[in-house]
């Protein structure tokens, strides 16, 4: 790695300090995510191809489920987003903006295809068997979650509060379903492989852009989840 490359990191890494805050407090949820990929066998992958993913400032550590046919992750987001919106983006093609040495913001290339969802979470009642006014109060909430297909701003900035999934966006059929405590879903197309042409160009392709992403990489922090100590995974655990 070269030292403009460094600097680059430094001034990053102060610069988003402030504007990219970590999500390391009691503030925020974890959420699930879920690429599919087809399972019926004349359209699945053998195996699955590495897929990169970010999320505000950090790479995202993902799991691999051949039998599946599923890449897993989880992402610590603000509860902001109760009333906010969180984007996803799907695209192949990410750089990043730079000033006098600083990185300002991510987007995508010149030219690049993408998808880009907002997601909307918001509250539903759950009907109250007992109707008991206090359990009711006391109760988990339940979330749901509005899709809505978008476009980024003509400078194509990414926004801040984006997952950022790294593959070729025309794989994608849509996003789906979701829950408390679950993102919707990311499905494949079935007819996936066709339009990559065959399966070992799928994990040629993904090579190739792991490779390219190797600088995005490095102004992105590894993300080691405490599960152990975070007491929102209790209540996953006791929710599913």
């Amino acid at each position: 790695m070269n030292k403009k490359l460094f600097f680059l990191l430094s001034l990053f890494s102060a610069a988003t300090s402030f504007s990219w805050k970590r999500s390391t407090t009691t503030d925020n949820t974890l959420l699930m995510g879920t690429i599919q990929f087809p399972r019926h066998a004349t359209k699945s992958i053998k195996n699955l191809p590495g897929i990169r993913v970010y999320y505000h400032g950090n790479k995202i550590t993902t799991e691999t489920h051949d039998d599946a046919k599923s890449v897993s992750f989880t992402i610590n987001v603000s509860n902001k987003i109760k009333s906010e919106s969180l984007h996803v983006i799907i695209t192949n093609n990410i750089e990043f903006e730079t000033e006098k040495n600083t990185v300002k913001f991510l987007k995508t290339s010149p030219g690049t295809t993408y998808k880009l969802y907002k997601l909307t979470r918001k509250q539903v009642d759950v009907p109250d068997e007992h109707n008991d006014v206090l359990q009711k109060n006391q109760q988990t909430p339940t979330y749901t979650w509005d899709i809505e297909r978008t476009l980024l701003q003509p400078d194509r900035r990414i926004p801040d509060n984006t997952l950022i999934v790294c593959l070729p966006c025309n794989y994608v059929e849509k996003l789906s379903g979701g829950s408390t405590i679950e993102l919707p879903k990311i499905v494949i197309k079935n007819d996936f492989l066709k339009i990559a042409g065959s399966e070992s160009n799928v994990h040629a392709q993904a090579n190739e852009l792991l490779l390219k992403l190797l600088d995005c990489d490095a102004i992105h922090s590894n993300v080691a989840l405490n599960l152990e100590e975070s007491h929102h995974l209790k209540k996953i655990v006791a929710l599913s």
